[in-house]
């Protein structure tokens, strides 16, 4: 069995588009979003979904998706081109807030 949500789009783009979410409610993939579509009632976009929001699911769900903090090694130069796995290494979720919080210290004090 599937219910839908009705909920906004959640880039937050200027146009706020309305979005349907399906998810499924029973079995092995209960409360996963199986399919999103754009709100046919929605006054402004009237069901359209750009590219970024239709493919949304996609990235969500991927296998590849990031789920750890991760710094750039050292001595991987900052921008440009493409990078892979080798450029970062994961960090503990307590040493990424950390270094957080320490940039943002030295950033307010300028």
């Amino acid at each position: 069995m599937k219910k839908r949500v009705y909920a906004a789009c959640p880039p937050d783009c200027p146009d706020a588009c309305g979005v349907v979410i399906t998810i499924e409610t029973e079995g092995a993939d209960a409360g996963r979003a199986v399919k999103i579509q754009g709100d046919s009632s929605h006054p402004v976009t009237r069901g359209f979904l750009c590219g970024k929001v239709a493919k949304y699911l996609d990235r969500v769900y991927s296998p590849e998706r990031v789920l750890d903090p991760m710094r750039r090694k050292a001595g991987v130069p900052k921008g440009g081109g493409r990078r892979d796995g080798d450029d970062f290494e994961r960090i503990p979720w307590a040493a990424a807030l950390d270094e957080i919080y320490e940039r943002f210290l030295g950033w307010v004090a300028g």
